[in-house]
């Protein structure tokens, strides 16, 4: 999986600011953390490494763009891809947050460093199909994650995903959206940050 991103501030000449990003590789070339969460809504967290197949697959792609893979039955599999992105609000050291959709059942979230482009920190999602990842606005090490049966609440502590208090929310719902505003705008709201608060849509 390959990432590009442009600058379109000037329609008629797009910037290219970073130029086929080998995501795969990345990955799979780094210890990786996963996050299961239990019925009771209790995370526990484990590190894993990704199989030597895996590895493998990524010098491939270094080589050329992976092609979409068939079925038995000769239907396209899922391929893995970037569903979303979201930037940190710190100027000094801006971080990329990626939702990466891994199969039709596993979601991951990736942290990159916009100036490297190197990977900080990688969280595997078994089971849990989410849709979306945004740092809040006002603590630029505060992420959250929303999905099916998911609200999720993080904090990036030396380069890992910390669970923090979490939200007294319904996880029995699929979450397609969350947006943070600006409490200037909207009125004092109560909420874990002073200058924003968040409005989840399921």
């Amino acid at each position: 999986m390959f990432l590009s991103i442009y600058d379109l501030k000037n329609p008629d000449q797009p910037r290219h600011l970073k130029a086929h990003i080998n995501i795969t590789e990345l990955i799979t070339s780094n210890h990786n953390a996963i996050c299961n969460v239990a019925p009771s809504g209790a995370i526990t967290m484990s590190i894993a490494k990704e199989s030597q197949q895996n590895q493998s697959n990524s010098k491939d792609a270094k080589i050329a763009a992976p092609k979409t893979p068939l079925n038995r039955k000769g239907g396209q599999q899922h391929v893995r891809h970037c569903s979303q992105i979201s930037f940190s609000a710190d100027t000094n050291s801006k971080i990329i947050a990626m939702m990466i959709q891994e199969n039709p059942t596993d979601s991951r979230v990736i942290l990159l460093d916009w100036m490297t482009m190197k990977l900080k920190s990688t969280l595997l999602f078994p089971g849990q199909l989410l849709k979306k990842v945004t740092f809040n606005p006002g603590e630029k090490d505060v992420l959250v994650t929303t999905g099916a049966n998911h609200f999720r609440v993080w904090k990036i502590v030396d380069g890992a995903f910390k669970p923090q208090q979490q939200y007294k929310i319904n996880q029995q719902h699929i979450y397609s959206e969350h947006i943070w505003l600006d409490k200037k705008d909207q009125g004092e709201k109560k909420d874990m940050s002073d200058n924003h608060h968040l409005l989840a849509f399921s």
